[in-house]
């Protein structure tokens, strides 16, 4: 598991670091958000480390389960596709909607399943 999170981690770091360079390049950063948060994030990150050292593996796989859970759950629910109506984007049609759901229920469960599976 801790090589997962590893792995992980080199993707989501630069690929974070990038995409904010590139929202800051448009002037599509709220800075503000960004000084009042900057102390919760190291402490966070702090905190999430000092645990990742001591915690057992379990510990992991039961958060990446909760965690896929949840996102699935906001995914079925629709709440990404109700903001998107709200905000007068162009929807998804009825048919893509109901897939695009079976699509996260799906990986969801896989994903749990793969995290909860025993490996030797």
């Amino acid at each position: 598991m801790p090589l997962c999170i590893g792995t992980s981690l080199a993707i989501i770091i630069p690929t974070s670091i990038s995409s904010f360079r590139a929202h800051y390049a448009r002037g599509a950063v709220d800075m503000e958000i960004l000084r009042r948060w900057w102390l919760p994030i190291v402490i966070g990150v702090a905190a999430g480390s000092v645990t990742a050292r001591f915690a057992p593996e379990r510990l992991f796989k039961i958060v990446f389960v909760i965690v896929a859970w949840s996102a699935g759950g906001a995914a079925v629910a629709g709440a990404g596709h109700l903001e998107a109506r709200r905000r007068g984007a162009e929807g998804l049609s009825d048919a893509r909607l109901r897939l695009f759901r079976r699509a996260v229920v799906l990986s969801t469960l896989m994903a749990s399943a793969a995290a909860c599976s025993r490996t030797s």
